[in-house]
């Protein structure tokens, strides 16, 4: 690819976070079942405009997308079954209440609203990956009117292990046992400075977000290539 190492090696970690998803926990202290880690990890690569970002997380992605395309086939294979099972039973009140249609469960997601993340979340049980060119843009967008309860959405996703409930008036209740989602994408180094900044002089943007960020790195642009 002829970038730093970091460039492949930072989202092929945030990758492989995803794929181990919201099954897997690791206890810090032998002896302490109590403390449980997830291993949700947010993150991606500062660097300027055209030096390749998006082609390396695109290519470390592809794991996630070959499980997405096996969800994909399965939630097929579901739903044409379920529909079979459904004409069969149109005369069989109580055999219709059993049956219930499946959700597509998802790997990876690259542009949805908070609102199609809870839905996403709620049918994809072992959590997802929101991957994004600009990281900046995504947390720009939360202050979007509409948007403001995202923020709050994905500091709970950051743990991992947290439930999480959304009710509207039409929509019901969604509710999400396992909030998980790993952040990958890119972001120029003047923009991250911006949002450094806000985060210091405004007390409502130093609420921790930025500092979720574990694995953001910004290589010097004469590493060895990888």
């Amino acid at each position: 690819m002829g970038v730093p190492p970091e460039y492949i090696a930072v989202p092929l970690m945030l990758s492989a976070a995803a794929g181990l998803g919201s099954g897997w926990v690791v206890c810090p202290k032998a002896m302490d079942k109590g403390w449980k880690e997830t291993s949700v990890l947010w993150g991606g690569i500062v660097a300027r405009p055209g030096s390749k970002k998006s082609p390396c997380l695109q290519l470390t992605a592809k794991p996630l997308h070959r499980i997405e395309a096996k969800l994909k086939t399965g939630y097929l294979q579901a739903k044409a079954q379920y529909q079979i099972a459904k004409r069969a039973a149109k005369d069989d009140p109580a055999a219709l209440m059993t049956l219930v249609e499946p959700k597509q469960e998802r790997a990876v997601v690259q542009d949805a609203t908070y609102q199609a993340l809870v839905e996403l979340s709620s049918a994809s049980p072992h959590g997802l990956m929101a991957q994004c060119d600009e990281v900046a843009a995504m947390v720009s967008a939360w202050r979007v009117k509409g948007q403001e309860a995202a923020r709050g959405f994905f500091l709970t996703a950051w743990s991992g292990d947290q439930p999480y409930t959304l009710d509207r008036k039409e929509g019901g209740m969604t509710f999400i046992e396992h909030l998980f989602i790993v952040i990958s994408g890119g972001v120029q180094p003047s923009v991250l400075g911006s949002l450094v900044r806000d985060a210091r002089q405004n007390g409502a943007a130093n609420d921790g977000l930025l500092q979720r960020f574990q694995l953001l790195v910004y290589p010097d642009d004469n590493h060895a290539p990888a």
